[in-house]
């Protein structure tokens, strides 16, 4: 019985194929084996490398906005100090004082360090301009601007009127400086104008006095 049993379920291998088992790859040198465990590395298309440097592409672009803004910021430039000169060259006499009178009204476009224009100082009286500059300290350097007078000798003026006159010309015409009443005083003479600056302060010198006839300018109508 048991011989039988063995007969009839024992398997002939005598006509099948026995394979070889399948040889695994060498290992390259410096390169470990790969591990039949661990997936494969992930290798993207060419198509998703292209899509893998878009930071090339937002550079590129953010190239002509910068220019833009360094073109703005030129033009800002420019207006601010187009700005700045209009205002600093704006004459500082005010519409009523200069539509008051019928000539060229003279101001100072520079001043001695620390001085100001006093904008509430200008006023009228017979024709006459009155303005001063002031410094912290209170000291005042005073205007009198008027029409030129005709017939008027100004050399005999500056001869008698002034002592240790000296003339000197300016942009805007001759002037000279001296003492009168022992204290400095200045003038000058332009085609349609007159101006007398003075101070009572000992501490306005005539170097002051002649830096301010030297930068007068015509205030505009």
């Amino acid at each position: 019985m048991d011989d039988d049993m063995r007969r009839r379920y024992r398997r002939d291998y005598t006509g099948e194929m026995i394979k070889p088992p399948r040889p695994q790859a060498a290992a390259q040198p410096g390169r470990p084996a790969p591990n039949p465990s661990i997936p494969p590395a992930h290798h993207p298309s060419p198509g998703h490398h292209a899509a893998a440097h878009p930071p090339v592409k937002s550079r590129r672009r953010r190239r002509p906005l910068i220019a833009a803004l360094l073109v703005l910021l030129i033009a800002a430039a420019g207006g601010g100090g187009y700005w700045y000169r209009s205002n600093r060259l704006a004459s500082p006499v005010p519409d009523d004082v200069r539509a008051s009178v019928n000539f060229p009204i003279l101001y100072p476009s520079q001043l001695p360090s620390g001085y100001r224009l006093d904008d509430s100082s200008f006023s009228t009286s017979g024709g006459v301009v009155l303005y001063s500059a002031v410094n912290p300290a209170g000291t005042k350097i005073a205007f009198t601007d008027q029409q030129r007078p005709s017939n008027f000798n100004f050399n005999n003026f500056y001869k008698q009127g002034l002592s240790n006159s000296t003339t000197f010309d300016t942009p805007l015409g001759q002037a000279a400086l001296g003492t009168a009443n022992g204290r400095p005083l200045g003038s000058l003479v332009s085609d349609n104008s007159w101006v007398l600056v003075s101070s009572a302060s000992k501490s306005v010198q005539s170097d002051d006095l002649r830096l301010v006839l030297n930068s007068l300018k015509v205030s505009s109508r």
